[in-house]
């Protein structure tokens, strides 16, 4: 009778720690719960979006500086850069924004919310999804 061989198994892994929750206590026994990483996350994409807002009112075929951009926002401005920015560069850059928001939206709500955390592959109503196997046999 052959010993059966002991296979040492790798050590367990720690459970993974859970992201730290903050509280800002409100008025009327209320509190505000935050995520610090996420609330991170969120600020880098803002400030990201707003230097591409920025850059996309300014460049062009015809330049305009960050300050002639603010002047021409508060009301001011020569009338030919405040056509160029108001009737041209922003109106693209709002529909842009507008366009990029109903897209993520829409490919949020194309697929149904997860049970779990990881959604199967098979969750969506892709075509492939649907289709039944092929048989071999030949008719």
């Amino acid at each position: 009778m052959n010993p059966t061989p002991v296979i040492d198994a790798p050590p367990a892994t720690p459970p993974a720690r859970p992201l730290p929750i903050r509280s800002l206590p409100l008025p009327g026994g209320r509190s505000l719960r935050w995520h610090p990483r996420a609330t991170l996350v969120a600020g880098l994409l803002l400030l990201a979006l707003l230097g591409t807002a920025a850059w996309t009112l300014t460049a062009g075929d015809y330049p305009l500086p960050v300050r002639d951009v603010l002047d021409i926002l508060g009301g001011g401005g020569r009338r030919a850069d405040r056509y160029i920015v108001m009737e041209v560069r922003l109106p693209r850059l709002l529909t842009a924004l507008l366009v990029g928001a109903a897209l993520g939206l829409a490919g949020r709500s194309s697929r149904p919310w997860p049970a779990t955390r990881w959604a199967a592959p098979t969750s969506s109503a892709s075509p492939s999804a649907r289709r039944p196997a092929r048989s071999s046999s030949s008719c």
